[in-house]
């Protein structure tokens, strides 16, 4: 009785190891290992949480866990110690992240700001020349500072022209509201507040700029490398998401409600500050040839960045960036 037990023991472990061989060469078993993705509560971002009520990245053969992570410092920090695979935030921030020695490669785009950033200045300034002398509130190496370098630098003046007032976007809001700075670097609800109560006016916003804020899908070096497939299964449910926004618009933005826990009017809201990046912009995004190419933003930010102080000559854009992703993707989940 015994001899049989350890013969049908020995055939039971078999098939297992070998079930579980198959299932790795297949590349079934990534499903199993979660992709994490470090965000945070962006309507930029809110896709992700379409793609996993419905069902995209499973159908695509992988699991995805959206990791909602407020700070920016807690963020990155998770990012770049291995504690997420990847993460959602301006190609400008990226490459201030990895000129800082974190190995990543940009893969694909998730949104564009859309006027969901802007300058709130006094009634006063009515061209950036008049920002001349006057306090502008942003946060230091964020994108707000990005966007206020790529103001200056494209009407021809320097960081060196204005009194810069360190505080994040939203103090920076209200500081301006409050009537302690001259200007701010800011985003929603403080844009629409502001021109609302009559304490200023809205001297730019991304809706008026060539693609400056993209919000882009970063992952280490390391996971690419590893984890091609999932990485490439994430991009495709990610697309198959916002594909779902277009042609159902109510229904998406229920379910990115949800995952954001804000009410339904203000995601609606929200949504109209930005573009989904999908298939068709990441295509042209990721082309090197075109003018507003993945390359050329890269290009133009480091080279902002290094105006700034901020990130030292020699850096290279191009190897943070990848079009593998994007170019081999297959056919969209009908």
């Amino acid at each position: 009785m015994t001899h049989w037990r350890l013969v049908l023991l020995l055939v039971v472990t078999s098939f297992a190891t070998v079930c579980l061989t198959n299932c790795r060469q297949n590349g079934s078993h990534q499903t199993a290992v979660p992709v994490r993705v470090a965000i945070d509560q962006f309507i930029g971002f809110a896709p992700i949480y379409v793609a996993s009520d419905r069902g995209y990245f499973t159908q695509r053969g992988v699991s995805v866990e959206a990791l909602p992570i407020l700070d920016t410092a807690q963020r990155t920090a998770s990012f770049a110690s291995g504690r997420v695979d990847a993460i959602c935030t301006t190609l400008d921030s990226l490459l201030l992240l990895a000129s800082k020695g974190v190995d990543l490669v940009i893969v694909a785009a998730v949104d564009k700001s859309h006027g969901a950033d802007g300058i709130l200045a006094a009634r006063t300034v009515r061209t950036a020349t008049d920002l001349k002398g006057k306090t502008v509130a942003f946060q230091e190496g964020m994108p707000s500072h990005f966007l206020l370098l790529w103001y200056l630098l494209n009407n021809g003046l320097s960081p060196a022209d204005i009194r810069a007032v360190n505080m994040n976007a939203d103090d920076a809001g209200a500081a301006f509201t409050a009537g302690k700075v001259d200007a701010a670097v800011t985003w929603e609800p403080w844009l629409s507040r502001a021109k609302t109560d009559g304490k200023g006016k809205l001297l730019v916003s991304t809706a008026d700029l060539p693609p400056v804020l993209v919000d882009v899908l970063a992952v280490r070096r390391e996971v690419l490398t590893s984890r091609r497939a999932a990485v490439a299964a994430l991009y495709s449910g990610w697309m198959d998401a916002i594909e779902y926004y277009k042609t159902s618009p109510d229904a998406a933005l229920t379910i990115m409600s949800g995952g954001l826990k804000l009410s339904l009017d203000e995601v609606r809201q929200n949504a109209q500050t930005v573009e989904f990046a999908d298939r068709a912009f990441n295509r042209g995004f990721f082309d090197k040839s075109a003018h507003d190419s993945a390359w050329s933003l890269a290009t133009r930010a480091i080279g902002i960045w290094q105006t700034a102080g901020l990130m030292t000559p020699g850096q290279d854009s191009g190897r943070f960036l990848t079009d593998e992703i994007v170019r081999s993707e297959s056919a969209p989940a009908k």
